[in-house]
């Protein structure tokens, strides 16, 4: 019997709560996409990752206080929601028709960790860091 054992770098972002949140995914290599100062920002549900179209892109993303983010589904990956972890914002109704069913304005600071309930557990989540 034969193994090999792979030890590879966590990512690191500069925000813990964020790679540990991100860690399992597919192609999450610690990389924020900084969008600060722009007031309309979209996420693609469904995007390429995690065997299959099970990612959003991009994973991880800051933004400014009163930003407003809108997920766009594309269809793939069969249904797919938003649900947030630490805040009673999201859509908990899942959708496989592609389109626009959710956005949210961002009016606190903080750090807000979502994920699509039925492939969580194989990686389809992500992060907004609201500075």
């Amino acid at each position: 019997m034969k193994g090999v054992v792979v030890v590879a770098s966590a990512p690191s972002s500069g925000y813990p709560t964020v790679d540990k949140w991100l860690a399992a995914t597919d192609e999450y290599d610690g990389s924020i996409t900084d969008e600060t100062g722009t007031d309309f920002v979209e996420i693609v549900s469904g995007a390429e990752g995690n065997g299959g179209n099970f990612a959003f892109d991009p994973h991880a993303i800051k933004v400014s206080t009163g930003t407003t983010i809108r997920w766009n589904w594309i269809g793939k990956g069969g249904a797919h929601n938003i649900v947030f972890d630490d805040s009673e914002i999201g859509e908990e109704s899942i959708y496989a028709k592609s389109g626009v069913h959710f956005e949210e304005t961002f009016t606190k600071a903080g750090i807000y960790r979502y994920s699509c309930e039925p492939h969580h557990s194989i990686g389809h989540r992500g992060a907004i860091i609201v500075e």
